[in-house]
């Protein structure tokens, strides 16, 4: 059965079927599902981060709900926090790497605002909202002659972006990194600065990496709650 990795918002393409009676016995642990890989995918081309590859083993033990530490069924549990939470003011809190089904139900039980905390963006100029929602294909990293990336390790942070920069390196594409954090073997020209004062010196080193910048380059940054408006308006 085709299906879209459900951890984040790549949109990683893979399969999933049900385990026959052998594989069960073999390794039990690990749920009644087996991923393939989608080769065919254009976004991921088959391949899967740690996550996507272990998607078996994390949905092979159902939720559990519990209240005052003993198992109920579901239905009782969020009846009793019906009870014990009406009429009073109830904060959410999520992990970071909570997948996409996650985020998307813990909203629909908070039925209430929800601060992401990119209600600090409103300090960059509306100019640049178009500029902030427009994408490129990730086909346009393989092409690029050049590319910047600003304070971001994709080692580390998106492995499978790691891949496309690579085969753009093979075909002559020069990478510059600038930020506070020291990236690992990649970057062809690296500009470390002050983690506390990065984002102000940054808007001061365009001549640095401006052999860089121009037609065919792409530049990489994080948009999310935790990134300065500063850091973007800098990007843009």
């Amino acid at each position: 059965m085709k299906s879209v990795c459900p951890g984040c918002n790549f949109g990683c393409g893979l399969y999933l079927q049900p385990k026959d009676e052998e594989m069960m016995a073999l390794d039990y642990r690990r749920g009644i599902l087996e991923i393939d890989f989608k080769k065919g995918s254009e976004v991921n081309e088959g391949k899967l981060c740690k996550f996507g590859v272990e998607l078996p083993e994390y949905y092979a033990n159902k939720a559990v709900s519990k209240v005052d530490g003993l198992e109920v069924e579901f239905e009782k549990a969020v009846e009793e926090a019906g009870k014990r939470l009406a009429g009073k003011d109830v904060v959410f809190l999520s992990f970071g790497d909570s997948t996409c089904e996650e985020l998307v139900a813990l909203s629909r039980l908070a039925d209430g605002k929800i601060e992401s905390g990119l209600g600090a963006l409103s300090d960059i100029d509306e100019s640049a909202y178009m500029c902030m929602a427009v994408g490129i294909p990730y086909e346009d990293i393989e092409k690029a002659k050049s590319i910047v990336l600003i304070n971001v390790d994709p080692y580390v942070q998106y492995p499978l972006i790691l891949r496309r920069i690579l085969k753009a390196k093979e075909s002559g594409c020069k990478v510059a990194y600038v930020g506070w954090r020291k990236p690992r073997n990649l970057a062809d020209k690296v500009i470390l600065l002050s983690p506390s004062t990065w984002i102000k010196t940054l808007a001061e080193l365009e001549n640095e990496f401006s052999e860089f910048l121009g037609e065919g380059c792409v530049v990489i940054s994080d948009l999310h709650p935790h990134v300065h408006p500063a850091q973007i308006k800098t990007a843009l």
